[in-house]
């Protein structure tokens, strides 16, 4: 198996990892339980982040580098809030494990879409 669809699989699976901890601390009343999972969360959040940025910085041209990584960058800068507040605004009427739940399981099936019906991606797999 070649390097960069073992990385592709891992970020995949980081992807799986990172919305299943989630899910499972919104539904969680266990403190314990939930603050093991926020350990599992903040790994498999550095993980894929790490990944993402060397992958993107190796397949991109050396002359567009900096505006690939700076468009990244923005990208997960500037979501978060606007997710934040689609979540506020969904918690805010249903509650927020439910809330939490739902959105990861979207956010999963959209990823797990995209994978799967891309065809570059879909090969590597």
């Amino acid at each position: 198996m070649a390097s960069a669809e073992l990385q592709m699989r891992l970020m995949l699976a980081d992807l799986v990892v990172f919305a299943a901890s989630v899910i499972v601390i919104a539904l969680s009343s266990i403190f314990a339980l939930s603050l093991g999972f926020m350990f599992v969360i903040g790994v498999s959040s550095t993980f894929f982040s790490s990944s993402l940025r060397s992958t993107m910085q190796l397949q991109t041209p050396g002359h567009m580098q900096g505006r690939i990584m700076i468009l990244l960058t923005v990208m997960f800068l500037g979501m978060g809030p606007l997710g934040g507040l689609f979540l506020g605004a969904v918690a805010e009427r249903i509650g927020l494990p439910e809330a939490l739940t739902i959105m990861n399981l979207i956010g999963l099936g959209l990823v797990l879409t995209l994978a799967l019906s891309r065809g570059a991606i879909r090969e590597r797999f």
